[in-house]
C-alpha cells in the first residue's frame, strides 16, 4: 500500500486516519504490515488483514472494532475447522491449545523483554518480533523456540 492522498475520511474507530505508510516488516505469513498516522498525532502499526477489516469512512467505537475483528477471524477459524472435520467433543480442546500458545508465546517474550507490566496490550506481532530478535540462533522451522518466522503453529518451550 503506497502512500496516497485521501479525499474521502477513513477511521479506525473513533480515529480519524492522515496517512498510511508501508513498512518494510512483514507478518509471519508475509503480509504487509503498515503505520497508520492519526489526525490526532498519534500513531499504531497493524497488519494488513487487520486494517482492511477495521478501517471504514464513519467514526465508531473500539467494541465496534473488536466485534469486525471478531466476526472475521472466527470466520475463518471456523472455516478451517471444517478443514480438519473437527467433532463437537474436539472443538474445546483445540480452541483451548490456541489459547495455550498465545498465552506461553505472550509469557515467553515477556520474561524475555518487558517483566511482566502491561501484557493485555502486547499484540501477537509484537510478541513474535521479541522472540525472533531475541533468539541467539535461526527460528526452528517447527517453531519449537517460540518464533514463527515463516507463519503457522508454534509451542514455545517452557522457560
Amino acid at each position: 500500500m503506497e502512500q496516497k492522498e485521501r479525499k474521502e475520511k477513513m477511521f479506525i474507530g473513533e480515529k480519524c486516519v492522515k496517512e498510511v505508510t508501508d513498512l518494510p516488516e512483514r507478518t509471519p505469513a508475509g503480509s504487509p504490515i503498515h503505520e497508520i498516522f492519526f489526525e490526532d498525532g498519534t500513531k499504531t502499526t497493524m497488519p494488513h488483514e487487520r486494517f482492511v477489516t477495521v478501517k471504514t469512512d464513519y467514526v465508531s467505537s473500539s467494541s465496534a472494532v473488536l466485534r469486525e475483528i471478531s466476526k472475521k477471524l472466527s470466520t475463518q477459524i471456523y472455516s478451517c475447522m471444517h478443514e480438519f472435520d473437527l467433532t463437537m467433543e474436539e472443538i474445546d480442546p483445540v480452541l483451548n491449545e490456541v489459547v495455550r500458545l498465545v498465552n506461553s508465546g505472550a509469557t515467553k517474550a515477556s520474561n524475555l523483554l518487558w517483566g511482566v507490566e502491561d501484557a493485555p496490550l502486547r499484540s501477537l506481532l509484537m510478541i513474535n518480533k521479541v522472540l525472533v530478535k531475541n533468539l541467539d540462533h535461526e527460528p526452528k522451522t517447527d517453531g519449537a523456540d517460540g518464533a514463527t518466522p515463516a507463519g503457522g503453529v508454534v509451542d514455545p518451550p517452557n522457560p
